[in-house]
């Protein structure tokens, strides 16, 4: 963790953040419920400093399951009170899901120790 910038953890927190707004308001409360613990999770790591990676790499790896294979997560359609709403919802989600993907790469590589 000793490389990776506050603000890339501070970033993750708000995609955590936003992605469980958006599907609290699609409908979807369990999924939200998943992606709050994972927020959660984020939050004890950073008050206990840069110390200990592996709590931030198992958090990673658990986050980046939803996003894989035959994850039910992949293929949420998100629900509106109206056809405009769902879609609007739907774009979001796809955003925050293309979003997140890249910030979990980018701390997923910065957490490897390369040793010459």
């Amino acid at each position: 963790m000793h490389r990776i910038e506050i603000w890339r953890l501070e970033e993750l927190g708000m995609l955590l953040g936003d992605l469980t707004a958006v599907l609290k308001a699609g409908r979807f409360p369990e999924w939200a419920g998943v992606f709050d613990h994972f927020s959660h999770e984020l939050a004890l790591i950073r008050e206990a400093g840069i110390g200990n990676p592996s709590e931030l790499r198992r958090l990673v790896r658990n986050i980046q399951l939803c996003f894989e294979g035959s994850s039910g997560f992949l293929h949420l359609v998100l629900i509106g009170k109206d056809e405009d709403e769902g879609a609007a919802l739907n774009l979001r989600l796809t955003l925050l899901k293309a979003r997140m993907t890249e910030a979990l790469e980018v701390i997923d590589l910065r957490l490897v120790d390369r040793v010459n």
